[in-house]
C-alpha cells in the first residue's frame, strides 16, 4: 500500500515550470540549445506546420523531411492512435530514439501522457527536437536529453547519416563518440518518478536487444507497456539475432500486439499470447528491409486492461 506522502505526490505533480527549470539545470546540452534559439537561415532545417503543430525538420529534402512536406501528416500518427487504443496511456512515458519529437510531442499534446522523458543522440535532430518542444509550448512536459541508450553506460560510436531517423550505433569503430547510458542508469540520471511511469517507446535502429539488457530494473515494473521497433536487419547489424530478441521479449512479457506497418493502412488490433510472437513475425514476411512495431504487455491483466479502457 502506498504511504500518504506517495499518494499526495501522485495527485499533485511537479508544476511544469519547476520541472523545466530543473531539467535545464540538470542537462547542460538542453540549456545550451534552448538558449541559442531555433535554427535560422540554414538549408539544413525547414519549418513546417503539420498535424496542428510546428516542426523544425532537419534535411528537409530527404527522408522524414520530404515525407512530412509531401503528406502534411505526422509519419507515426497511425501507430500513436493505435497504441493509445491498445492501452498506451497514463502519466509518464519514455521515448528512446526520439528523433525530432514526432512521437512524444503529439502524445503529450493529445493528452495520452502528462510528461515524456526523451533521448536522442544525433546533434541536429536533437537541436530540432529541443526547438519543437519550445515551439509547441511543451517545456517541462517533454524533457529531451542528448544521449544514446544502450547496454552499458559510457560512450559509444554513433554513425550519423545524411537524413533524419536513420542514424545508429556502430560496432565497427566508425562514427562520433556519444554519451550512452543503460536505461536503468538513465532514469536515475533524469530523476524519473517510476511510480508514474506507464509506457516506454523504443525506436533505436536495431539496438533494442542491447537496451533490454540494460533495463532489468525497469522491466520488473509490471504495469509498464513497451513499444519497440522490430527490424531484423538492424538487430543483426548490432549483434542480436531475432531468436535472441524474441527470447528476451518472452522472458519479460506475456502478450503482444503487432501495430500497423507504416503505410499499409491496416487497423488490426489483436492482442495475442507471447508464445505466438515467432509465427506472427514469420507471417509478416518482412524481408531484408522490412520492419514492424510491437506493443508489449508485461502481464495478461495489463493486456486486458489496455483493450478494455
Amino acid at each position: 500500500m502506498l504511504a500518504l506522502a506517495d499518494l499526495m505526490h501522485l495527485v499533485r505533480p511537479t508544476p511544469r515550470r519547476v520541472q523545466e527549470q530543473r531539467w535545464a539545470d540538470r542537462v547542460e546540452r538542453y540549456r545550451e540549445v534552448r538558449e541559442a534559439g531555433p535554427p535560422k537561415n540554414t538549408p539544413d532545417v525547414a519549418r513546417h506546420q503539420v498535424g496542428g503543430l510546428t516542426w523544425y525538420v532537419p534535411h528537409p529534402d530527404l527522408g522524414l523531411g520530404r515525407l512530412m512536406a509531401r503528406s502534411q501528416q505526422l509519419p507515426a500518427i497511425f501507430e500513436i492512435e493505435q497504441s493509445h487504443r491498445l492501452g498506451a496511456r497514463g502519466d509518464t512515458m519514455i521515448d528512446i530514439g526520439a528523433n525530432i519529437g514526432t512521437t512524444s510531442i503529439p502524445r503529450v499534446k493529445m493528452g495520452h501522457f502528462r510528461r515524456a522523458y526523451v533521448a536522442e543522440p544525433e546533434q541536429l535532430d536533437y537541436t530540432c527536437l529541443v526547438h519543437n518542444v519550445v515551439a509547441n509550448s511543451a517545456q517541462g512536459l517533454v524533457l529531451p536529453d542528448n544521449c544514446a541508450i544502450y547496454s552499458f553506460s559510457g560512450s559509444v560510436k554513433f554513425r550519423e547519416q545524411a537524413q533524419s531517423g536513420v542514424h545508429r550505433v556502430n560496432l565497427k569503430d566508425k562514427g562520433r563518440d556519444v554519451p550512452c547510458f543503460t536505461l536503468d542508469d538513465w532514469v536515475q540520471r533524469c530523476g524519473v518518478d517510476l511510480r508514474r511511469l506507464h509506457f516506454i517507446k523504443c525506436d533505436a535502429q536495431g539496438a533494442e536487444g542491447h537496451i533490454f539488457r540494460g533495463a532489468e530494473s525497469l522491466l520488473t515494473l509490471r504495469r509498464v507497456l513497451w513499444q519497440i521497433e522490430y527490424w531484423p536487419r538492424g538487430l543483426s547489424a548490432l549483434g542480436t539475432t531475432e531468436a535472441e530478441l524474441q527470447a528476451l521479449v518472452a522472458s519479460w512479457f506475456s502478450d503482444f500486439a503487432i501495430l500497423g506497418r507504416r503505410g499499409d493502412g491496416k487497423n488490426v488490433e489483436t492482442v495475442r499470447p507471447i508464445g505466438e510472437l515467432g509465427p506472427a513475425i514469420t507471417a509478416l514476411q518482412l524481408g531484408a528491409r522490412g520492419f514492424t512495431n510491437l506493443l508489449l504487455y508485461p502481464t495478461s491483466l495489463a493486456a486486458i486492461r489496455g483493450l478494455g479502457t
